[in-house]
């Protein structure tokens, strides 16, 4: 019997700790000690103002209020304790919050809130500045006369899984120009004017591919890109420590990403950093500490940082090699701390150039759909980030040139060429592409994409995602073959890892062994090795899972300290970000996972799947699941993808769909425990109890001495009604309960 629903208006507050993966990093006792004195202070907040605090996951607080009036009141006195009390704790230790509020229908079942008014508040919560309010209109309207603030209009917001724009404003208490103290780094490139007059697109299109690497390292410090400049971009932190930390970061991130780049493709960018007073003004900040933080940003070495004597005074304790200037008052880092100055060298993965697709037909207005699906295929691959790409203005410059792929690829160091034609009409457009091994000068792939015309924006970037995601498992299967074709006498750190992947591949508990040998090599060849940290790390809890582990225990905390150690040197990997999102989410973390897993988008969705599942958010879960294997079906572990969908097929039931699902992934995996597993839980409940004791038979000859009772510890649901519905199924079908 389904449990009594009750509807009702309240306002709805979610209150979320700003930076608490970092705060947690730096000391993980004492944030959460402050966190749980900051939730005493709010409890006592909102009890006065009859409020309730429904939930508290994570770092967030969702509170119900029986107005908006005692809502917002609420939350302006809560940020002013707070303000009052971080005077005490020093900058870069300080717990800010967001809080986001709105006036909307809930439902309530068993002191729970559910629905879009309490997603509609999560959403405003994440658009709301560091230690500041956002609200709905809803919300706006019932308050504005009764509280002393004025709103800022943030203008219609399209959220994520809410059905219509929601218009948001900003909570302003101090008038639009207040003024803040924060720290302010300027970002430039060296030589931007010329390069963009010699190659505007190229230059453009690179840029736009560091920041995908470049800007989640400055979210993870705290930081903010608060605005851009024809010549740079502006960024602010909540302390200086932060900001100087995050600056040495990124230009050792970009010294390491030019190395695998031809000189005359490099960016160097010049960084200056200063602190004092500023201020938000229509989206931009406006102050003496900005322009100062651009003048000392001219003034850097390319690949270096320069620094005022305000920030160097407050970061003393750090250890950094810095210099000052006599003359100028200011204070340098020497762009060489963050390099050793290695040569060009085109090791790694080999290079993919994007060439200009061709127009099919003779309608000449269509050459910016043609030219506009090449550009978005090209960044498609560049954010992809396994593979280096040629800049879209290199790639270019071939368009009339009548060469071979093979003179090509030579002239541009690429090992691949992707070509393609698009023929669009008033309402359809269809787009072929073609994956070529230029030396071998052989045609690895091809795909046909027909879609219809509607927002042509949508259209561009839609397509350049799906050519990606149906292309990448064949440029990584070639890479592959060209590792374990290559002799042994002295292999690099990338052919060590693509050796490992090729005896995971042939899943057997003697090439699992090799495979994990072989990425420990790699990584012992190259610490920085992202890829073999984040798939030895994946094999490790795959080993676990399948039941070939001495002791998974041990093999789920390896992998996720490979996980935290992949994403902490390459913080904008899929791959990292995904292998540590399973392997929180085996290991019990679903709060953790689910965020990692979301950072993985939308290279990798099944990190999302599986991570949804095993928090027991069904539906979420079987669509991402789905779309990895409608969107990657050639990808390796597309079978291994099945079997998690027939898993969740079956959490919700539909035994059939879940059948489908595990039949297919037994023709690829027919040795696969966990199929086993799926195939007698999944007929069992379907009552085809003789077929299903086939399927447990197989299992325990895989693990001899298996029960219901020890086979459960093999998942890690947030609700343990999840697994005990599997071993419903798996006893039904005879697996001894105990």
């Amino acid at each position: 019997m389904a449990p009594d629903v009750e509807r009702k208006l309240v306002a709805i507050a979610s209150v979320d700790v700003a930076g608490y993966s970092r705060l947690m990093s730096k000391d993980e006792v004492g944030t959460v000690a402050r966190l749980d004195d900051y939730r005493d202070e709010l409890s006592t907040i909102v009890d006065r103002r009859r409020g309730r605090i429904v939930d508290t996951p994570g770092d967030n607080a969702l509170v119900e209020f029986p107005s908006a009036t005692d809502a917002v009141e609420s939350a302006m006195e809560f940020q002013d304790v707070i303000a009052k009390r971080n005077i005490e704790v020093p900058v870069e230790s300080r717990m800010e919050f967001r809080i986001g509020i709105h006036l909307g229908e809930v439902m309530v079942s068993d002191d729970r809130i559910y629905g879009d008014g309490v997603n509609v508040a999560a959403r405003l919560e994440a658009i709301a500045p560091v230690g500041g309010i956002s609200v709905s209109k809803s919300v706006k309207d019932q308050v504005a006369s009764k509280v002393q603030a004025s709103f800022v209009d943030l203008g219609e917001q399209d959220f994520k899984n809410i059905h219509q724009p929601i218009q948001a404003f900003r909570l302003d208490r101090d008038g639009p120009h207040a003024t803040t103290e924060r720290a302010v780094v300027s970002a430039g490139v060296e030589g931007f004017a010329e390069r963009i007059e010699n190659d505007e697109e190229g230059t453009l299109s690179s840029l736009k591919a560091h920041r995908t690497a470049v800007d989640p390292l400055v979210h993870s410090h705290g930081g903010r890109i608060i605005g851009t400049e024809k010549e740079g971009i502006v960024f602010e932190f909540p302390s200086v420590v932060e900001a100087v930390k995050c600056s040495v970061e990124v230009q050792a991130l970009m010294a390491q990403r030019n190395v695998t780049v031809a000189p005359d493709r490099r960016l160097d960018l010049l960084l200056g950093i200063d602190v004092g007073a500023v201020a938000e003004i229509d989206g931009r900040l406006e102050g003496e500490a900005v322009r100062r933080a651009t003048r000392l940003m001219r003034l850097s070495e390319p690949g270096g940082l320069c620094l005022s004597k305000a920030v160097h005074d407050q970061v003393s304790d750090l250890d950094l090699d810095l210099t000052p200037d006599r003359v100028g008052g200011f204070w340098h880092l020497d762009p060489k701390a963050n390099t050793d100055e290695a040569p060009y060298r085109p090791s790694g993965p080999g290079a993919v150039v994007v060439l200009p697709f061709d127009r099919l037909g003779n309608d000449p207005d269509q050459d910016y759909l043609v030219d506009g699906i090449t550009e978005d295929v090209t960044t498609a691959l560049t954010n992809y980030g396994e593979f280096r790409v040629v800049p879209r203005g290199s790639a270019f410059a071939y368009r009339d040139q009548r060469k071979t792929d093979r003179e090509i690829a030579r002239e541009l160091d690429a090992t691949y060429v992707i070509r393609g034609s698009v023929r669009a009409t008033a309402s359809r457009v269809r787009v072929s592409v073609e994956l070529i091994d230029a030396e071998a000068d052989h045609v690895m792939a091809a795909e046909r994409f027909d879609r219809e015309i509607e927002d042509v924006f949508d259209l561009q970037d839609e397509i350049a995602r799906s050519i990606t995601l149906k292309l990448a498992p064949q440029l990584a299967r070639g890479e592959l073959d060209k590792s374990v074709a290559r002799g042994s006498e002295s292999l690099e750190s990338w052919d060590l890892f693509q050796r490992g992947r090729w005896h995971y591949y042939r899943t057997t508990p003697e090439d699992y062994e090799n495979a994990l040998a072989l990425l420990q090599e790699a990584i012992d060849k190259d610490p920085e090795n992202v890829r073999a940290m984040a798939f030895l790390a994946f094999v490790l809890y795959i080993r676990a899972w399948r039941g070939w582990s001495g002791d998974a225990g041990r093999d789920f905390q390896r992998a996720t300290e490979l996980g935290e150690q992949a994403v902490r040197a390459d913080p904008a990997s899929w791959r990292a970000r995904s292998s540590l999102a399973f392997a929180y989410a085996f290991s019990g973390h679903h709060d953790r996972a689910l965020r990692e897993a979301e950072m993985a988008m939308p290279w990798y969705p099944v990190a999302v799947g599986l991570a949804s599942w095993l928090a027991g958010d069904l539906e979420r879960a079987i669509e991402h699941q789905t779309l990895a294997i409608q969107t990657s079906p050639g990808d390796p572990d597309a079978d291994q993808w099945m079997v998690g969908l027939a898993f969740m097929q079956y959490s919700s039931g539909n035994y059939e769909a879940a059948l489908i699902w595990a039949e297919q992934a037994l023709v690829g995996l027919p040795e696969y425990i966990q199929v086993f597993v799926i195939m007698a839980a999944t007929l069992a409940q379907l009552g085809r109890l003789d077929e299903a004791r086939q399927y447990i038979d197989k299992f325990l000859e895989g693990r001899p001495g298996s029960t219901a009772a020890n086979y459960r510890a093999s998942f890690r649901f947030k609700n343990p009604a999840y697994a005990d519905h599997i071993m419903e199924g798996l006893v039904m079908a005879g697996l001894p309960e105990a």
